[in-house]
């Protein structure tokens, strides 16, 4: 997860070097760093569905192959066209892998430390995305702007020797596909509680016996049409400004007359604070709940937003980073709370393609934003405005269209209340 949003967030960082270097115009400048939103949609969408099918653990050894090799192909790109077709190759393994890490994490967590431990992972997402800025200072002058890219590749491949040696294969997986030999060694291996020693619970029966393969069509048929257009359309619009932040920011201090070196350390305060909304996050999605968290970080993300428009129509970028921080603070908690209940509201057999599904829309976001960003360079206010009525809206869109609280609950025990409650 850390490694995953350092790569994504590498090249906001040099991207006004690049600008320079290549000649950019300002729509080209958006489009590169919509690039690897680009390839994120595809992942999460293709590689989400295979990990439901196949496994969680060969498909996130195999994610992080593809964005590590394409993290050096980045390294060694000699034009902008080559830049931009390897890039959208990296995005495609890094956006599979946040989806298969999160879905592993909330499988294979107890209950009652479920959105912790997811939000735990996010803490090291956030965290990958702060440090990319620190990072390219001290490596650039070193190795150029390719060295950023170097560093994020040769770690990836460390991973994986580690993946392959430390992580099992999530339990519920195995036991889709059939493989309850292997589930309880894994479980006898990771827990404190003796599996024989566990009674049988009707509801874990009865919702492992009706799983079938899953189809991508589940996530729209029934009542799951509702929840899955709630938070479709909510993680659209995060996309959008999560993407600014991270890969354009950088570009608007420069294009407000901020020094580089100055505008990477106000866009690294700005990412820091999403550490502490991630920290937050498992805390106030156990105490509030999921369902409130989600719509209060949406009202919040909207104020903060609209407020960093002003600060950008009045020029005063002590304002901008201030309000910039507090709404990528909430981005945090927004984020977990959304993947926490997208990852219990489906079954075990289209879990991730359900959160594939819904990063993938935060993917498609990812394209919009910077794109559009990047039209509108000289007058990025107008943009942040659109941008904080929209989050507003979308506040009350996960009023009114999530209706089911998941807090405290096994997965199989939401499975069961949702395949036997009525749509609403």
């Amino acid at each position: 997860m850390f490694l995953d949003n350092y790569d994504a967030a590498a090249l906001g960082f040099v991207l006004p070097i690049l600008a320079g270097l290549l000649k950019l115009p300002s729509a080209s400048v958006g489009f590169l760093a919509s690039s690897v939103f680009i390839g994120m949609f595809f992942g999460s969408l293709l590689v989400s569905r295979l990990s439901d099918m196949i496994g969680r653990k060969k498909m996130l050894i195999l994610s992080v192959l593809i964005f590590s090799l394409a993290a050096i192909g980045v390294a060694f790109s000699w034009d902008y066209n080559s830049l931009l077709a390897i890039r959208i190759l990296q995005g495609f393994g890094i956006g599979a892998v946040i989806p298969i890490c999160i879905v592993y994490v909330s499988e294979i967590s107890p209950v009652k430390r479920r959105a912790i431990l997811v939000a735990l992972t996010t803490v090291f997402y956030q965290t990958g995305a702060t440090l990319a800025g620190p990072i390219s200072n001290l490596v650039i002058p070193l190795l150029t702007w390719r060295g950023v890219f170097i560093v994020g590749g040769t770690t990836g491949f460390i991973l994986i020797l580690l993946t392959c040696f430390t992580i099992p294969e999530s339990v519920r997986q195995l036991v889709k596909l059939g493989k309850l030999g292997e589930a309880e060694r894994v479980v006898r291996r990771v827990s404190s509680v003796d599996p024989s020693q566990m009674p049988s619970k009707p509801e874990i029966t009865s919702a492992t016996a009706s799983m079938g393969k899953g189809k991508l069509r589940d996530l729209i048929s029934g009542k799951y049409a509702v929840y899955t257009s709630g938070v479709c359309f909510s993680a659209l619009i995060y996309g959008i400004v999560f993407s600014v932040l991270l890969t354009m920011l950088t570009m608007v201090f420069v294009e407000g007359g901020i020094p580089y070196n100055v505008s990477i350390i106000f866009t690294t305060v700005v990412l820091s604070a999403g550490i502490l909304g991630a920290f937050l996050s498992g805390l106030f999605i156990e105490w509030f709940g999921r369902r409130r968290t989600m719509y209060t970080s949406y009202t919040l993300l909207g104020t903060f937003t609209l407020l960093v428009s002003v600060g950008l129509f009045l020029k005063q970028m002590y304002m901008v980073v201030l309000f910039g921080a507090l709404t990528f603070l909430v981005i945090g908690i927004a984020f977990v709370s959304l993947s926490t209940y997208v990852t219990e509201i489906y079954p075990t057999n289209i879990r991730n393609t359900g959160h594939g599904t819904f990063l993938a829309l935060v993917r498609l976001g990812g394209i919009i934003g910077p794109t559009a960003l990047g039209i509108l360079l000289q007058m990025p206010g107008y943009f942040f405005v659109l941008e904080g009525f929209l989050l507003l809206f979308v506040a009350v869109v996960l009023f009114f269209l999530t209706k089911v609280e998941t807090r405290g609950k096994s997965l199989e025990r939401i499975t069961q209340e949702l395949s036997s409650s009525p749509i609403t």
